[in-house]
């Protein structure tokens, strides 16, 4: 790590840095409160109900994480701080033109915290552990603790070793090579220039190190201005070990339930002597620091819970409480195949499925997609199909392989009915937060937290639309025309598409 500043604040020098150039954020599904929920739901907890929950993200930035949240929970009550004048005002400003209502922002620090608000269901914490001084991470995981009540749930990410041991040869670099250049747009301008530099040098020579330096290089060179300043070059930068985290947290009553991407703790996701080694460890604790050793893991996105004890293993049968989504669709050239059938993800990713109850509810899910369904929808839908009734041992092998599609993030569960609809109806509605993105640019955010890039301008022009007023014949006087093309098929075409982008929501009309 450098050495401070040289006025010797510190966390001034921080306050400066993100005023000259914002962190540029965006909404991320593994922060939802639904995520944490699911999860917890997993590990035999019983979850704060996220549909009046109280949710505090702290680190908000321009707060694109949090309003997405607060669009997809309008009955939560959502709070974002951040030390951050400029961001905070930023977030204010996109609050105020989507109005916002059960949303606020503060701009403070989080030692601000203890007392002055109720104790929260859900704290996000995303992007802030790893980049305050060291003298101030043990306050800010206590400050978490205190501002959760018993069960409530925690997301913490943070850089992590060994993996990170790579880019902070790259980080210690690009600190030297910019260390008395003044401002933050000159600073990030010299690091790319010396970071090609770097590449270019090391990329000559046909050694293990020169291969991982070079792929650090073309990584580091991917990323966006904002993160390359305050992610590689500020002040601080901390990576932990796993165990180290899990100490920290334990002292603060926050115990380890798993990370917000379920299927990176599955066995099974990585190469049989991988997955056979973790097998024999006899205990999550070594288990997971085991894993970050075997795949070089730099970042861990982790959700922890106040007070309660998790269970050591996911337990399967947590399904009966909660609702599935599935995109799999059955390739079309086994339609007709009178065994395994194959499904494919939107990502390209199969998965043989057996003849039977669990080929007939991934059919059934991809019909209803982006609406998941309960178990027992999904068993009755079955039982309708076949007008016959599953026998107990159908149900447990249809839950087997829903929970091995899920475990290799395949498809999504929820805890609570997410706000969309899969179908447009007569009066459809976005929120406000996607009408407003669309405006300006491709990127919207669904009512799932995804972000999209919906490079279809009728698409775009469709959702800007979308206030639950119009009925169609006004969506198709609304839309310019374009000769030969019929105005009301290219609307209905444009509302399918975003209904299956999860972007049709559920909302209170305005």
């Amino acid at each position: 790590m450098s050495g401070t500043p040289d006025d010797g604040r510190p966390e001034e020098s921080l306050k400066e840095s993100y005023s000259q150039l914002p962190y540029e954020t965006r909404a991320r599904r593994k922060t939802h409160p639904d995520t944490l929920a699911t999860l917890a739901t997993i590990f035999g907890l019983s979850a704060p109900p996220i549909a009046r929950a109280r949710i505090l993200e702290i680190g908000c930035g321009p707060g694109e994480n949090l309003l997405a949240i607060a669009s997809a929970l309008p009955g939560a009550s959502c709070v974002g701080i951040d030390f951050s004048a400029p961001q905070i005002a930023q977030a204010n400003a996109l609050a105020e033109s989507i109005a916002a209502k059960n949303v606020r922002f503060i701009c403070c620090d989080f030692n601000t915290l203890e007392g002055s608000l109720e104790p929260f269901d859900y704290v996000i914490v995303h992007g802030v552990l790893s980049w305050i001084p060291p003298d101030r991470q043990n306050e800010l995981i206590a400050t978490c603790s205190q501002c959760l009540g018993p069960g409530g749930l925690l997301f913490l990410s943070y850089n992590t070793l060994p993996g990170w041991h790579q880019r902070q040869v790259v980080r210690d670099f690009l600190l030297r090579e910019t260390t008395d250049i003044a401002g933050v747009g000159a600073k990030v301008r010299q690091a790319r220039e010396s970071l090609s530099s770097l590449a270019a040098r090391v990329g000559s020579m046909d050694w293990t190190y020169g291969r991982i330096i070079q792929d650090e290089c073309d990584n580091v060179a991917k990323l966006g201005d904002s993160y390359l300043a305050h992610d590689l070059l500020e002040t601080f930068n901390s990576a932990f070990y796993f165990t180290d985290i899990l100490r920290r947290t334990e002292e603060h009553d926050l115990h380890y339930v798993a990370e917000a991407a379920f299927e990176v703790m599955v066995p099974d996701t990585y190469p049989q002597a991988i997955a056979d080694s973790l097998k024999t460890a006899t205990n999550l604790e070594q288990r997971e620091q085991d894993l970050d050793f075997l795949i070089n893991r730099s970042f861990r996105e982790s959700v922890f819970v106040k007070t309660l004890r998790p269970a050591a293993q996911p337990d399967q049968r947590a399904l009966t409480k909660l609702l599935v989504a599935s995109s799999l669709q059955r390739l079309p050239d086994r339609a007709n195949n009178p065994g395994p059938a194959v499904f494919r993800s939107p990502g390209g990713t199969e998965i043989s499925v057996e003849p039977g109850a669990a080929q007939i509810a991934l059919d059934g899910l991809a019909t209803h997609y982006p609406e998941p369904r309960s178990l027992e929808e999904i068993v009755g839908s079955i039982q309708q199909a076949k007008q016959a009734a599953l026998k107990p041992n159908e149900i447990v092998a249809l839950i087997n392989t829903l929970f091995a599609a899920f475990s290799r993030g395949l498809i999504s569960l929820h805890s609570a009915r997410p706000p969309i609809h899969a179908h447009a109806g007569s009066r459809p509605m976005a929120s406000a937060l996607a009408r407003n993105q669309c405006v300006g640019g491709t990127r919207v955010t669904t009512m799932l937290l995804d972000n999209i890039d919906l490079d279809d301008s009728d698409c775009r022009a469709i959702l800007r639309l979308l206030d639950g007023r119009r009925d169609l014949p006004a969506m198709v006087r609304a839309l310019p025309p374009v000769p030969a093309v019929d105005s009301m098929a290219r609307v209905t075409t444009a509302l399918a598409k975003l209904a299956r982008a999860g972007l049709i929501a559920d909302l209170p009309r305005e």
